[in-house]
């Protein structure tokens, strides 16, 4: 579970300074490398959580959030 806060704070980390530097003109050349690296990062980061993350014990039906106890509200085709 370590590895996939890890990835997920650094893949948002070097996304903010990616946004915080597109605000400037003279960092072209930095904002395509970050581009680039990005989308390798984000990959990283999919991978990592599908390779190491805990699947939940529950149905998209039985719960619509995993950290609440909340139902899905019914369709009325279902009433």
């Amino acid at each position: 579970m370590k590895n996939i806060h890890y990835s997920v704070q650094v893949t948002t980390g070097v996304l903010m300074f990616f946004l915080f530097l597109c605000g400037f003109d003279d960092t072209a050349h930095i904002i395509m490398s970050l581009f680039i690296i990005l989308n390798i990062m984000i990959i990283w980061m999919v991978y990592s959580v599908l390779r190491h993350g805990e699947p939940s014990a529950y149905t998209f039906s039985e719960r619509f959030y995993e950290d609440k106890d909340n139902k899905t509200i019914p369709d009325d085709d279902e009433m």
